[in-house]
């Protein structure tokens, strides 16, 4: 049965502040910094794991907050039939742009992840990348993902990892930590002035990822996480951004093999499960 309009205003607590980060995430995937380098591995990561999956022919896709577009328009250029949503007026006005630009065909939705308007069994796939630690009810957002996916079908979606290798480290963000950091920013009041990497509300522990995607009807098939740095200590960046992003590049090429300790404390871990 549809879930749609249980969680009608769920989507609203970060609208503004992406509608005015927007630029940032249409630029970040082209720029030349370690946030662009890890966040274009999180997204050839997926294509190359979508590829693998024998869907047939023009699969049917969402793309489910889908932010300035990338995703969408790769997805597009893989012969998939996408459809992409976003809560944000300004995000579905960047996809389709990027869409035009590209000569591409796509429609562009906007829509709460946790009520979605498409009947159930819709799509081959739904893809969820950096979605989760955004919405207020993240496990509603992935029930309404498995009702919107065929059975047989499949369901890609991303975390913020709270055991990050470098959150860890610094003694200022290791998880003890942070709930007397959280009620020092209630007492002060949180900035207006956070990163715009930094702001996600939700860091799970990849236990807790995967059984909140299997807790949804789902069945974890692959999982990885992605991405190393900066380093940092009492939350700023230690060396050069050169250094951040060739320790990275040689961190996830240890991660990558499945027996390195390293293969869980990625910055974003992403999950691929089963209808």
């Amino acid at each position: 049965m549809s879930t749609r309009g249980q969680h009608p205003s769920a989507q609203t607590d970060n609208v503004e502040w992406f509608t005015s980060g927007a630029r940032y995430w249409h630029h970040v995937y082209r720029s030349m910094t370690l946030d662009a380098q890890i966040y274009r591995r999180r997204l050839w990561t997926s294509i190359s794991w979508l590829d693998e999956l024998g869907l047939p022919p023009q699969p049917t896709v969402l793309d489910v907050g889908c932010g300035a577009g990338h995703l969408t328009v790769a997805l597009a250029r893989c012969g998939a039939r996408v459809i992409a949503s976003d809560f944000s007026t300004q995000m579905t006005g960047m996809t389709q742009d990027q869409i035009r630009v590209e000569g591409l065909a796509a429609p562009v939705v906007r829509a709460d992840a946790h009520g979605l308007p498409f009947r159930d069994g819709a799509f081959h796939l739904a893809v969820g990348l950096g979605l989760l630690p955004w919405v207020r009810y993240p496990q509603a957002v992935l029930t309404e993902l498995r009702r919107v996916t065929r059975p047989g079908g499949y369901v890609l979606v991303s975390f913020d990892n709270s055991d990050r290798l470098f959150r860890l480290t610094d003694p200022l963000l290791t998880p003890p930590v942070q709930p007397l950091r959280r009620l020092v920013r209630r007492a002060r009041g949180r900035s207006r002035r956070e990163s715009h990497t930094q702001r996600g509300n939700r860091f799970v522990h990849p236990r807790r990822a995967r059984e909140a995607v299997e807790s949804a009807g789902l069945h974890v098939t692959r999982t990885a996480s992605v991405g190393f740095g900066p380093p940092t200590f009492f939350d700023r960046a230690v060396g050069p951004a050169s250094l951040a992003m060739s320790i990275d590049t040689a961190l996830q090429r240890h991660a990558d093999k499945d027996v390195s300790l390293l293969s869980g404390l990625g910055a974003h871990y992403l999950v691929l499960a089963r209808h």
